[in-house]
């Protein structure tokens, strides 16, 4: 398992406070309510895909396309709230497909200091989200809607609670240096894909697989 970079941590304050704060207060309670409780085969790999908006959505379903049935069949999608485009375009690959809404921690332009409420929230929900999904794989690529999801997941890891792995490709569109949600999951995904060589120069737990679409 990968380690916690607190230097990483250091680049969203809020996030970690508000993350931190969610995980004590609900934990115990999510945990006693139990996990998500359906029709699924034991055997079933549980897969939580993260869909960012615009080209972060083109790139996951795009490697969705190339991945194994197993992985596919069955996966739980999470959107965040105010994307309207992501949804319909999964829907158009993926019929009947599985969706979960969540607020985002933190807007476009949205101000520093009112993200700490916002990020307080998006972190319940995701903590909420994958306490019942029990899931044992989470994808994601970006943006932010993606960070509270894989924290939620690499805490329950942490508290031995559920196994799961966590990967991460980053936008083909960062070159030379990584996104924030990157460096902020870094520290503690299990793969972390880049589509740029240049990339494991700076950080060399990266995997380069060239360009996913």
């Amino acid at each position: 398992m990968a380690t916690m970079d607190l230097a990483a941590l250091g680049l969203a304050p809020a996030f970690g406070l508000a993350f931190v704060l969610v995980l004590a207060l609900l934990l115990p309670v999510l945990l006693l309510r139990g996990g998500r409780k359906d029709a699924r085969p034991t055997r079933s790999l549980r897969t939580l895909v993260v869909l960012g908006s615009g080209g972060h959505t083109t790139e996951m379903l795009s490697m969705l396309a190339s991945m194994p049935k197993e992985v596919v069949k069955g996966s739980v999608f999470i959107v965040a709230a105010t994307d309207t485009m992501s949804q319909t375009t999964l829907e158009t690959q993926f019929p009947g497909a599985v969706v979960l809404r969540t607020p985002r921690a933190r807007e476009v332009r949205q101000s520093w200091l009112t993200s700490v409420f916002t990020t307080l929230v998006a972190a319940m929900y995701a903590l909420r989200t994958v306490v019942r999904e029990q899931p044992d794989l989470v994808l994601c690529n970006g943006p932010g809607t993606c960070v509270p999801v894989a924290y939620a997941a690499w805490l329950m890891r942490l508290v031995r609670v559920k196994s799961c792995s966590i990967v991460f490709t980053e936008s083909i569109a960062r070159v030379n240096s990584l996104s924030l949600s990157g460096r902020l999951l870094y520290p503690i995904v299990d793969k972390f894909m880049v589509q740029w060589p240049d990339l494991l120069i700076k950080y060399p737990r990266a995997r380069y697989v060239g360009f996913v679409i």
